[in-house]
């Protein structure tokens, strides 16, 4: 066809995107069932979502990265009997579908607050299994806004500074989760974390 596309590149085309809608749907499927997994304290589910992959990686709130089948499926075994678990839901999910792998972001929201998750999942078996989970603190967006910049000007953007024990080589055991001598009380993000989890502490979860 003259000036368009011929009908076989079309439907080509449409094939396509409608791969690539299913594809999507099927991942925000994936990453609702993690969370699922998650409220239901479901160790069997758990083991299902992540992929099979030896080289899988995690990083809890306040923890180290944590590499490897076994050390990341330990580690999931070791939250979901926790009690305490507050029921967490994923709320404005997007999806980035690159080849075989996918990429979700989205807010995790439970009743004491929200945290933000990078969950990464790759084409496997005809499925799509996670193989990689972060999730940290979710800074308020007018918050971020004064953080940054200047005067709302994206183009004056600002430097951070360190914290001060930083520059002068103090206690740094807050990066770990620990409650620092420093502070009488714990700001409501280290609240917030320590009830997605328990601190910590056993050493089998370190690489």
């Amino acid at each position: 066809m003259a000036g368009g596309l011929s009908y076989p590149l079309c439907v080509t085309q449409m094939k396509d995107i409608q791969k690539a809608a299913l594809d999507e749907a099927c991942v925000l499927a994936q990453n609702r069932a993690f969370y699922a997994a998650l409220r239901e304290r479901n160790v069997d589910l758990m083991k299902q979502v992540w992929s099979r992959c030896a080289n899988v990686s995690c990083i809890h709130p306040g923890w180290q990265p944590l590499r490897g089948q076994d050390t990341v499926m330990a580690s999931w075994e070791t939250i979901l009997h926790q009690s305490n678990l507050p029921a967490i839901y994923p709320e404005d999910a997007s999806v980035q579908l690159c080849g075989d792998t996918a990429l979700v972001v989205c807010e995790e929201t439970f009743r004491e607050g929200r945290l933000v998750a990078t969950n990464i999942f790759i084409r496997e078996a005809d499925d799509w299994r996670l193989l990689h989970h972060q999730a940290g603190p979710l800074n308020d967006e007018a918050d971020l806004e004064d953080e940054l910049f200047d005067d709302g000007d994206p183009d004056a953007l600002l430097t951070i500074e360190e914290p001060e024990w930083t520059a002068h080589g103090e206690d740094k055991s807050v990066l770990h989760g620990e409650k620092s001598e420093a502070t009488d009380a714990h700001s409501s993000g280290d609240d917030l974390l320590a009830l997605y989890l328990p601190k910590r502490g056993s050493r089998r979860f370190m690489n």
